[in-house]
Protein backbone atom coordinates (compact mmCIF):
# COMPACT_ATOMS: atom_id res chain seq x y z
CA UNK A 1 0.00 0.00 0.00
CA UNK A 2 1.80 3.15 -1.40
CA UNK A 3 -0.42 4.77 1.63
CA UNK A 4 1.23 3.23 4.13
CA UNK A 5 3.38 5.02 6.92
CA UNK A 6 6.57 4.15 6.81
CA UNK A 7 7.98 4.63 10.67
CA UNK A 8 5.10 4.78 13.81
CA UNK A 9 5.85 5.54 16.90
CA UNK A 10 3.66 4.98 19.50
CA UNK A 11 3.77 6.01 23.49
CA UNK A 12 0.88 5.91 26.16
CA UNK A 13 1.93 7.68 28.55
CA UNK A 14 -0.20 7.39 32.49
CA UNK A 15 2.21 9.30 34.29
CA UNK A 16 1.60 12.38 36.62
CA UNK A 17 5.08 13.81 37.12
CA UNK A 18 8.06 14.37 34.88
CA UNK A 19 8.17 15.05 31.49
CA UNK A 20 7.85 11.97 28.76
CA UNK A 21 9.24 12.43 25.20
CA UNK A 22 8.33 9.49 22.25
CA UNK A 23 11.49 10.36 20.40
CA UNK A 24 14.37 12.69 21.84
CA UNK A 25 17.10 13.30 19.13
CA UNK A 26 20.23 14.79 20.52
CA UNK A 27 23.75 15.65 18.40
CA UNK A 28 26.90 17.24 20.20
CA UNK A 29 29.63 19.17 18.67
CA UNK A 30 33.18 18.85 20.22
CA UNK A 31 34.96 20.58 16.88
CA UNK A 32 34.69 23.67 14.96
CA UNK A 33 33.46 24.22 11.97
CA UNK A 34 30.74 21.88 11.02
CA UNK A 35 26.96 23.25 9.26
CA UNK A 36 24.32 21.11 11.34
CA UNK A 37 21.04 19.55 11.25
CA UNK A 38 20.09 17.58 13.91
CA UNK A 39 16.87 16.66 12.22
CA UNK A 40 16.21 16.91 8.42
CA UNK A 41 12.73 16.68 7.18
CA UNK A 42 12.56 17.40 3.37
CA UNK A 43 9.18 16.83 1.12
CA UNK A 44 9.78 16.85 -2.42
CA UNK A 45 7.26 16.45 -5.60
CA UNK A 46 7.27 16.59 -9.10
CA UNK A 47 3.74 16.20 -9.24
CA UNK A 48 0.89 18.15 -8.62
CA UNK A 49 -0.44 18.00 -4.76
CA UNK A 50 -3.43 16.99 -3.01
CA UNK A 51 -4.90 20.35 -0.67
CA UNK A 52 -2.19 20.58 1.39
CA UNK A 53 1.52 19.68 2.23
CA UNK A 54 3.58 20.01 5.52
CA UNK A 55 7.08 18.58 5.65
CA UNK A 56 6.55 19.41 9.35
CA UNK A 57 3.12 18.72 11.19
CA UNK A 58 2.48 19.21 14.97
CA UNK A 59 -0.69 19.34 16.73
CA UNK A 60 -1.97 19.18 20.60
CA UNK A 61 -5.47 17.67 20.89
CA UNK A 62 -6.99 18.35 23.99
CA UNK A 63 -10.29 16.28 22.92
CA UNK A 64 -13.24 17.55 25.35
CA UNK A 65 -11.82 17.72 28.50
CA UNK A 66 -7.74 18.08 28.49
CA UNK A 67 -6.67 21.40 29.40
CA UNK A 68 -3.09 23.08 30.47
CA UNK A 69 -2.35 24.87 33.79
CA UNK A 70 0.71 26.56 32.26
CA UNK A 71 1.85 27.27 28.60
CA UNK A 72 0.74 24.87 25.63
CA UNK A 73 2.62 25.72 22.62
CA UNK A 74 2.57 23.67 19.34
CA UNK A 75 6.16 24.29 18.45
CA UNK A 76 8.96 25.70 21.24
CA UNK A 77 11.83 27.03 19.74
CA UNK A 78 14.31 27.91 21.94
CA UNK A 79 17.60 29.32 21.98
CA UNK A 80 20.16 29.28 25.10
CA UNK A 81 22.88 31.69 24.35
CA UNK A 82 26.38 31.59 25.69
CA UNK A 83 27.07 32.20 29.10
CA UNK A 84 29.88 34.64 28.08
CA UNK A 85 30.43 37.57 26.12
CA UNK A 86 29.68 37.22 21.90
CA UNK A 87 31.59 39.91 20.31
CA UNK A 88 30.19 41.64 17.66
CA UNK A 89 29.91 40.17 13.96
CA UNK A 90 29.61 36.74 15.29
CA UNK A 91 26.38 35.63 13.56
CA UNK A 92 22.50 36.24 13.41
CA UNK A 93 20.97 34.38 16.42
CA UNK A 94 17.33 33.86 16.34
CA UNK A 95 14.41 31.54 17.24
CA UNK A 96 12.92 30.72 14.27
CA UNK A 97 14.62 31.36 10.20
CA UNK A 98 12.36 31.10 7.08
CA UNK A 99 13.57 31.34 3.79
CA UNK A 100 11.43 31.13 0.68
CA UNK A 101 13.36 30.03 -2.22
CA UNK A 102 12.61 31.78 -5.65
CA UNK A 103 14.85 29.90 -8.25
CA UNK A 104 15.41 31.59 -11.85
CA UNK A 105 13.12 30.01 -13.59
CA UNK A 106 10.27 30.31 -11.22
CA UNK A 107 7.25 32.23 -12.59
CA UNK A 108 3.94 32.68 -10.91
CA UNK A 109 1.62 34.94 -9.14
CA UNK A 110 0.33 32.91 -6.24
CA UNK A 111 0.38 34.29 -3.06
CA UNK A 112 3.88 33.69 -0.96
CA UNK A 113 3.39 34.42 3.29
CA UNK A 114 6.34 33.94 5.76
CA UNK A 115 3.59 33.73 8.42
CA UNK A 116 0.05 32.41 7.84
CA UNK A 117 -2.90 32.56 10.45
CA UNK A 118 -6.05 30.21 9.46
CA UNK A 119 -8.96 29.78 12.24
CA UNK A 120 -11.34 27.78 12.17
CA UNK A 121 -14.28 25.71 13.71
CA UNK A 122 -17.69 26.86 15.14
CA UNK A 123 -16.21 29.10 18.03
CA UNK A 124 -13.63 31.27 15.35
CA UNK A 125 -15.55 34.28 17.26
CA UNK A 126 -13.40 33.22 20.24
CA UNK A 127 -10.44 33.84 18.84
CA UNK A 128 -11.51 37.31 17.01
CA UNK A 129 -12.20 38.46 20.47
CA UNK A 130 -9.31 36.75 22.37
CA UNK A 131 -6.73 36.04 20.03
CA UNK A 132 -3.81 38.20 19.93
CA UNK A 133 -0.92 38.60 16.59
CA UNK A 134 1.66 38.26 19.06
CA UNK A 135 1.64 37.67 22.77
CA UNK A 136 5.68 39.04 24.17
CA UNK A 137 6.38 38.94 27.94
CA UNK A 138 9.77 39.33 29.70
CA UNK A 139 10.60 42.51 27.28
CA UNK A 140 11.13 46.27 29.51
CA UNK A 141 10.81 49.44 27.68
CA UNK A 142 13.99 51.19 26.26
CA UNK A 143 14.15 53.87 24.17
CA UNK A 144 15.72 52.59 20.89
CA UNK A 145 15.39 48.91 21.98
CA UNK A 146 13.27 46.03 21.26
CA UNK A 147 10.42 47.63 23.06
CA UNK A 148 9.62 51.36 23.91
CA UNK A 149 6.51 52.55 25.65
CA UNK A 150 6.27 56.37 25.67
CA UNK A 151 3.37 58.29 24.53
CA UNK A 152 3.60 60.63 21.71
CA UNK A 153 0.43 61.58 19.68
CA UNK A 154 -1.33 58.71 18.89
CA UNK A 155 1.67 56.20 19.09
CA UNK A 156 2.17 54.77 22.66
CA UNK A 157 4.63 52.18 21.95
CA UNK A 158 7.29 51.20 19.33
CA UNK A 159 8.55 47.83 18.53
CA UNK A 160 12.08 47.62 16.93
CA UNK A 161 12.62 45.29 13.49
CA UNK A 162 15.47 45.22 10.82
CA UNK A 163 14.89 45.28 7.26
CA UNK A 164 17.80 44.99 4.74
CA UNK A 165 20.15 45.49 7.34
CA UNK A 166 18.05 49.04 8.15
CA UNK A 167 16.29 49.72 11.60
CA UNK A 168 12.72 50.15 11.58
CA UNK A 169 10.10 50.62 14.42
CA UNK A 170 6.66 49.79 14.46
CA UNK A 171 4.23 51.80 15.51
CA UNK A 172 1.84 50.99 18.37
CA UNK A 173 -1.65 52.85 19.78
CA UNK A 174 -3.23 52.15 23.04
CA UNK A 175 -6.46 53.23 21.32
CA UNK A 176 -8.21 51.93 17.98
CA UNK A 177 -8.47 54.63 15.76
CA UNK A 178 -10.37 54.73 12.38
CA UNK A 179 -8.75 56.81 9.61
Amino acid sequence: DASEDQLVLTQTNASTSGVERTLDISQTHTSIGASAEALRVVLTTETKGGSYQNAIFGKIDYGTTGLITGLAGVICSELTMPGGAVAGGAGTYCTYEAEINLPTNYAGTVPLAVFRINTWGDQVADFDTYGYLFDINGVSTTSGGFFYSTANGTTDAWFKCRVNGTVYYLMASLVQTEA
